[in-house]
């Protein structure tokens, strides 16, 4: 590069200035030419691996920068032969442990593209991996928890535990204790003695960061319309002494679009239901409908689903035990999804929504038979049986949940009329 002075210069005889350029040469600067990082190579998961676990750490080499500059990665992962979306992004650690779950007996592709300030990019090659089936642990978290024996209970995951709530111990000896657990093998007692009273064959959920308890029947056999809420699991407050809805035992309760339902159920009169009631606030209820397209019934059960609510099984007012599963997005509408599942028709079973699938567990059939079956539905209309015969016993009145990674099933009564206070996972 060339720079031009003018330098001034005066002459003796005149006044007029003389220019004399002044010729200065600069050096040019060169821009030095930015370097992608240099490649690398993947670590674990292997390529073509088999059997991984759901929450797998993942790891490759890093990658050096020819200019030094600092490198992050980008993360990609997902279902399928190629890793094309985006898992995780401006990784500092050449690391990465899955926090959300993975999706069981399914393929995945993964790749790691390492990149610098300027934007340059490396990437790595890709893998390819299997993750494993479901696993039933063939021994129980505990087969004497420290709560007593009980079936027709509620369980729900709340504050990072799981909580116990209610049932009986036999058909003369009700419950009104609350427990929890932060591993489903220790369980402490909240209370003793809950303020809603004794009470078996209610439904629990969890709404606002509260445990809501609503329904179910007393001491007495009488069908009660009570809803109470706690935030602590030990002191409950009443919200309403009776409901709108008849009081009424074997009906079910979820939360969905932000309202608490209750659908169904058995009821003061001894006559099964098939409506539908819903609540903003778990004190104002709604009839949505009183005559859904599904038959009267109770003893079913309820999930919610690919934003919708599904409705499973039960017994209804011929005494059939039914294997049908309807879907509703407003509470309103039940479209018939299947009128016979693969799996036998039901009472007092359980349903939790797990590794992305609906699953059933145990429950009655139509010789009142107590099954220790396992069914699962990615779409409610297909089941497929994960196992016929689970290593906890046959059993119904259980509760199930999810928590912490794994489904548990807690308690209900046996194939010898045995009431349990059993505990266990599946994962």
């Amino acid at each position: 590069m060339f720079l031009f002075l003018l330098t001034l210069a005066c002459n003796k005889n005149d006044d007029e200035p003389i220019v004399e350029p002044e010729v200065i040469v600069e050096e040019e600067t060169l821009e030095v030419e930015n370097s992608a990082p240099a490649a690398f190579e993947l670590a674990v998961v292997s390529d073509n691996a088999e059997d991984v676990e759901p929450l797998p750490i993942f790891s490759w080499n890093a990658s050096a920068d020819p200019d030094g500059d600092a490198v992050v990665y980008d993360f990609y992962l997902n279902q399928g032969t190629t890793a094309t979306q985006v898992y995780a992004s401006n990784l500092t650690e050449n690391s990465l442990e899955i926090i959300d779950r993975l999706a069981l007996t399914e393929d995945y592709s993964w790749k790691v593209v390492a990149k610098d300030p300027e934007g340059a990019t490396a990437s790595s090659l890709e893998r390819s991996f299997s993750t494993r089936s479901i696993r039933f642990n063939d021994s129980p978290e505990t087969a004497n928890a420290a709560f007593t024996e009980r079936e027709f209970h509620s369980t729900v995951a709340f504050d990072n535990k799981m909580w116990v709530i209610g049932g009986q111990r036999a058909s003369t000896v009700q419950l009104k204790d609350v427990w929890y657990s932060e591993d489903g093998s220790n369980w402490v007692e909240a209370t003793g003695s809950a303020e809603f009273g004794q009470k078996y064959a209610h439904s629990s959920v969890v709404f606002n960061d509260k445990i809501w308890v609503i329904g179910g029947a007393d001491e007495n056999g009488q069908k009660k319309s009570d809803v109470w809420v706690s935030d602590n699991g030990e002191s409950w407050q009443k919200v309403l002494g009776e409901a709108p809805f008849s009081g009424r035992m074997g009906h079910t309760s979820v939360v969905y679009d932000n309202k608490i339902w209750v659908i169904g159920g058995l009821n003061t009169d001894n006559v099964l239901m098939n409506d539908v009631w819903y609540s903003e606030d778990g004190e104002t209820w709604k009839e949505i409908t009183n005559n859904a397209k599904f038959n009267a019934r109770a003893l079913h059960s309820t999930v919610v689903y690919n934003n919708a609510m599904y409705l499973i099984g039960g017994q209804d007012e011929n005494a059939k035990r039914k294997s049908d599963v309807f879907a509703s997005t407003d509470g309103i509408t039940w479209e018939v999804v299947t009128e016979n599942a693969l799996f036998t028709g039901r009472i007092s079973h359980s349903s939790v929504v797990f590794d992305n699938k609906i699953w059933i567990i145990g429950g009655a059939d139509e010789s009142l038979n107590r099954k220790n079956d396992a069914w699962f539905s990615s779409d409610g209309k297909t089941w497929t049986e994960a196992t016929s015969a689970a290593p906890f016993s046959n059993r119904a009145r259980h509760t199930a949940v999810v928590f912490k990674n794994k489904a548990w099933v807690i308690g209900g009564v046996d194939e010898f009329n045995n009431i349990k206070n059993d505990v266990w996972s599946f994962e």
